[in-house]
């Protein structure tokens, strides 16, 4: 967003100030639209619509942090008294005449705009993964979801930087006179209209009146380069309207199109096509998961576009590759032995009918199943949109089930009246539901189609029961797994029941992933899972294991453990597709962080639900309370469960703790993220990774290979595996930002002003010029740094300032992170922390110690068993530093002697350090509280949260902080003689 002056804004939007004394070098740092959302130092523009009317609202703008009101001079009655205002005719157009002054500050960035009736989102898509294949994602600016109207089109061109070399601007629009404004605001160099159809009829009359509308994206004088499709009929409205750019180029599917897109065919796993730019004779062919040759035109109409602004064909073929439609855009899921197809996003029409010829390439019309949903915004040719469409899925599907679903395609039905008794009548989505559990079939494929606010895609099944009762199509999973498949031998054609990598768990039916582990080797194990009913078994490339019998479908791949998490996200339907999710790595401060994100969520969006996935618990949001967590990022199949739960909850976002040796291992699968924070890294999980450089290396698959294009990346640089990262990523182009609490100057956010007390910590944090003042009720340099890295992520995804203050000073640590008792009988303090590692553990007592005022700090601690031993002694040279005393006891010794995990710690204290060994956990935390005297803390670290000791396998219940209220329950009783 960018900074304006008050005198700026007066010169841009015109008007006049509504009192002498405003000031023109006042500056704003935000321009906004919606007086819940204000940001400190914001303009706020009054509009006005048929709903709404912001002058309303201009006392609670103030009061969320605006300095200016930009209000029509017209309603100036309801300017609050002393407030500063800009009095205009029309603040519609102001705020557009605002990003037209923003946008000419960038004279060297190339601007692209798009519209069309539809395929408009698919194509700026493509054209985002086109350019940020040629130029780097972070160069890119593209429309973000539907801000493609009067209002989203300025606040998508306010996003502008300097950074920025490319701009895709979509223009949508449903009654004339809208696209010449949106087009005068952001002065393209090149547009691009992607289709003439059956949209907005209501409004714009007929398809003349819709390309005489969409053609004024060509008018302005800005304009140089034209692409129009080639085979739509109203294309001299079209190029008559380009006839001042110096070039016009077309796309098609047929040969006199500049560049034409020849449609080999489809399959329910995708298609290919071949790109030919006619001019020059060049031609290249593309593979990719998608199906239809409307979406091959519109890759042509996007090449077309490339081209003129000067990517070879070979860039825009591999940025074609890599492009991921947002929404439902022919999403294919399998249901037990049903196929689902899901394009419900929206529908036209023309949409409609390309959707299910697309379809008609592979479907079997006697096992398939049509659920066709209402259109909108059809005016009076609804009716004969709506009848084309029935006739058109009647003729193409001879003989399926077609369910209409709505008013207006009841009334179609009705129309057609020697073929009405085709179709059966659904008034809704939920009535649709019922009829579909009663005529599906085994290896159905069910196709959902409708306008957005149809709701079809409520109808899609979730869960595995399906899958283990009907089985899945090896092929599917065969699909999602090829980038990493070596080779395949034997008969795929397979139902797939259960996937496991546990031979015991094998039965009939199951596909069996042979995994080598740090214990055991499942390709040991291959002979007794077929024995046990194996059908498939995926196995290491180099593995010389054959197979039973040569039929038997043997896959090899190159990561087995990839394969793992690919396999149950495919198997689990990816139920991740349907939420926004964001994840955090490091060694120390993930659960604090992933906390406070889903707080800072909750409270920007109250009425959405969050999931999450953390070291503590699992909250699926599903009204139910939350499972204990088993580890930190659950086993590949555990997280898929979850993502469904939340996907049946409806949460529509979740954060979740990512491990090293969840990433590592790719549990997540192919999922991807909006947003990731890395907090630290020091050692710890050497036993598994081997060295730091490996251990590095893990945390670094979040942000290289998991992270959306274009997702930010939150990194604290003020440890040497955080500042290397920020400078990897940055140099590879990655959406990046560093934060430092120690004044590194590569930072790009810094906190400063700095100011603890027992009861919590101020901060200010400074990012992109912008200060924001910060207070929160947690204790200690590393939880500042903790807030920072998670305020900034939500800062970077769009959450406004407000929002995160309020959101950080509301929040409460997770439990068993620096969790205070106060024990009122010695006026002293008891803290209980997760703290596990030597730096954890060092940050803690540090922070304990600026607390301390100079009195006792007592630590207990132990190291868990059958884990990463190089830490022991580090952590027995942290407690050193700063504790008094220090008690050692057991932690979870899990199958280790804990006298020999004793030895390993007590070779980092310092000659003569005073510590003892008291074995028995709830001895040693009560003989440190019998310790303590007025005003000492005593710590107890290295469990937290958790309710167990592990010892020889067996799990215990043990809770650190039940132990310490026990006591200070038994003491006060002893001291009162009652409770």
């Amino acid at each position: 967003m960018g900074f304006f002056t008050f005198g700026e804004i007066r010169t841009a939007c015109g008007g006049e100030f509504n009192q002498p004394g405003v000031d023109p070098a006042a500056m704003v740092e935000n321009v906004v639209t919606d007086s819940r959302l204000q940001t400190k130092q914001a303009l706020f523009i009054a509009l006005e619509g048929e709903r709404f009317d912001g002058h309303k609202f201009l006392k609670n703008a103030l009061e969320n942090g605006a300095v200016l009101l930009l209000v029509n001079r017209k309603k100036k009655e309801f300017l609050p008294e002393g407030a500063a205002a800009l009095l205009v005719e029309d603040t519609l157009k102001a705020y557009q005449d605002l990003a037209l002054f923003h946008r000419n500050r960038f004279p060297d960035l190339k601007l692209m705009a798009l519209t069309g009736s539809y395929g408009k989102t698919s194509t700026k898509e493509i054209l985002r993964s086109i350019f940020s294949k040629a130029a780097g994602k972070e160069h890119v600016l593209a429309t973000e979801g539907n801000f493609n109207n009067q209002i989203g089109v300025p606040c998508t061109l306010l996003r502008l930087t300097a950074e920025h070399r490319y701009a895709i601007v979509e223009m949508g629009t449903n009654h004339f006179g809208e696209i010449a404004p949106l087009t005068r605001c952001a002065r393209p160099q090149a547009s691009l209209i992607v289709s003439i159809g059956n949209c907005h009829l209501e409004f714009l009359r007929d398809h003349d009146g819709v390309a005489q509308e969409k053609s004024e994206i060509f008018k302005a004088e800005s304009v140089e380069k034209a692409v129009i499709p080639h085979e739509t009929p109203q294309r001299g409205i079209l190029e008559q309207a380009a006839s001042h750019a110096a070039s016009l180029s077309t796309f098609g599917k047929t040969s006199g199109a500049t560049v034409q897109a020849i449609y080999h065919g489809g399959t329910l796993y995708g298609s290919r096509f071949e790109l030919i730019h006619t001019p020059s004779g060049k031609r290249i062919s593309v593979e990719w998961p998608l199906s239809g040759e409307h979406q091959a035109v519109n890759c042509a109409g996007a090449a077309a576009l490339a081209l003129e602004m000067g990517i070879n064909l070979e860039t825009i073929a591999q940025g074609v590759r890599d492009v991921t439609l947002p929404g439902a855009r022919m999403r294919r899921t399998q249901h037990g032995d049903s196929f689902w197809i899901n394009d419900a996003y929206n529908a036209n029409p023309d949409s409609m009918c390309a959707s299910l010829a697309a379809l008609a390439e592979f479907a079997d019309p006697a096992k398939t199943l049509l659920v066709l949903g209402d259109m909108g915004e059809l005016g009076t040719s609804s009716q004969t949109g709506h009848g084309k469409v029935l006739s058109r899925a009647s003729e193409l599907f001879p003989g399926s089930r077609i369910i209409a679903v709505g008013p207006k395609m009841a009334q179609a039905v009705q129309n057609l009246e020697a073929e009405k008794g085709k179709f059966l009548l659904a008034g809704s989505a939920s009535e649709a539901a019922g009829m579909i559990k009663s005529l599906i079939r085994k290896g159905d494929l069910v196709f959902l189609k409708a306008s957005h606010s149809m709701d079809l895609p409520s109808l899609e099944p979730s869960g595995e029961e399906d899958q283990e009762n009907n089985g899945m199509d090896l092929k599917l999973l065969l699909k999602d797994l090829e980038t990493i498949t070596g080779s395949v031998t034997g008969n795929t054609e397979k139902k797939i029941r259960h996937v496991t990598m546990d031979s015991r768990s094998v039965k009939e039916g199951s596909l069996f992933c042979a995994i080598r582990g740090s214990i055991a080797d499942g390709h040991d194990f291959l002979d007794k899972a077929v024995q046990n009913g194996a059908v498939c078994c995926v196995i290491s490339a180099d593995s010389p294991w054959q197979g039973p019998e040569k039929d038997f479908p043997v896959i090899r791949v190159t990561d087995s453990y990839r394969a793992w998490g690919i396999l149950c996200e495919t198997f689990m339907n990816k139920p991740a597709q349907s939420l926004k999710l964001f994840a955090v790595t490091g060694t120390n401060g993930k659960t604090t962080v992933t906390w406070l994100i889903r707080s800072i969520l909750q409270t920007a969006y109250p009425d959405q639900k969050c999931g999450l996935v953390s070291t503590v618990e699992y909250d699926t949001a599903s009204g139910t309370p939350p499972e204990e967590s088993s580890r930190t990022t659950p086993d590949a199949m555990e997280l898929q469960r979850l993502f469904a739960k939340m996907k049946e909850a409806k949460c529509t976002y979740a954060v979740m703790e990512q491990s090293s040796h969840g990433l590592h291992q790719f549990r997540a699968g192919s999922t991807r993220f909006e947003g990731g924070v890395f907090t630290n890294l020091t050692g710890d999980h050497l036993d598994y990774h081997g060295d730091m450089e490996h251990y590095y290396q893990a945390k670094k698959l979040l942000f290289t290979h998991m992270l959306r294009e274009g997702a930010p990346a939150i990194v604290s640089v003020d440890n040497p595996g955080g500042e290397r990262l920020f400078e990897e990523l940055k140099k590879e182009k990655f959406n990046v930002c560093g934060v430092t609490l120690c004044g590194n100057p590569c930072a790009d956010a810094f906190v400063k002003e700095i100011h603890m007390t027992p009861e919590g910590s101020a901060f200010t944090l400074t990012f992109e010029g912008k200060q924001l003042s910060i207070h929160t009720p947690l204790c200690g340099r590393f939880n500042i740094c903790n807030v920072a890295e998670g305020l900034l992520l939500a800062w970077k995804t769009g959450i406004p300032e407000t929002v995160l203050q309020k959101a950080a000073a509301e929040f409460q640590a997770p439990p068993g992170r620096l969790e205070k008792i106060f024990l009122p009988h010695r006026k002293a303090y008891a803290f209980v922390d997760y703290a596990h590692t030597d730096d954890a553990l060092d940050q803690v007592l540090q922070t304990l110690s600026e607390l301390s005022a100079g009195k006792k700090i007592i630590t207990v601690f132990g190291c868990g068993g059958d884990r990463d031993r190089t830490k022991r002694p580090r952590m027995a040279r942290a407690a050193s530093v700063y504790s008094s005393e220090v008690i050692l006891t057991r932690d979870n010794p899990r199958n280790e002697n804990p006298s020999g995990i004793f030895e390993d710690i007590i070779q980092g204290f310092p000659d003569a350090y005073p510590f003892r060994i008291v074995e028995d956990r709830k001895e040693a935390i009560e003989t440190a509280l019998e310790s303590a005297g007025e005003g000492d803390i005593v710590l107890i670290a290295g469990k937290g949260h958790e309710k167990y000791q592990e010892i020889c396998g067996v799990r215990n219940h043990f809770d650190d902080r039940e132990t310490v209220l026990q006591y200070l329950q038994k003491t006060m009783k002893n001291k009162t003689g009652e409770l």
